[in-house]
């Protein structure tokens, strides 16, 4: 019998995958950096405009806006298993940003990935879940 799904990545994903990438974090990806120096084997990403470094151990910090990030990423290979937005980023308050960024998400998530959003932006987040048929 066959095993599936058990085991290294190989192909093209093996050397990219990163566990998370957090957008709009602040602070220099805290929850991004707390679990990288909690898991040091694995990678992560962050997108952080205004972070001064570009790596911290094995978290990685994209310097410039998230759609920017998502299309570097892209072009490198990348590949993230879970995506977490993090909220008020005033671009994200445009359901067409939004929307951009779920679009480029599908192409720098694993096909079992999932998206993460912490807001207290409650009416934001039902009428962006209207716009991509989520319930």
């Amino acid at each position: 019998m066959k095993r599936i799904g058990k085991g290294p990545f190989r192909g093209p994903t093996a050397g990219n995958l990163h566990q998370t990438l957090d957008i709009g974090a602040g602070e220099l990806a805290n929850y991004a950096r707390q679990q990288a120096i909690r898991f040091p084997n694995r990678k992560y990403a962050a997108v952080d405009p205004l972070a001064r470094v570009a790596e911290f151990g094995n978290l990685r910090v994209f310097r410039k806006p998230a759609l920017e990030a998502m299309d570097d990423a892209l072009k490198e290979g990348l590949k993230f298993r879970h995506i977490n937005l993090f909220m008020p980023e005033m671009k994200l308050k445009k359901p067409k940003y939004f929307r951009e960024i779920l679009k480029r998400a599908k192409k720098v998530m694993l096909p079992n990935g999932k998206i993460f959003i912490g807001s207290d932006i409650l009416p934001h987040l039902k009428v962006w879940a209207s716009l991509i048929e989520l319930q």
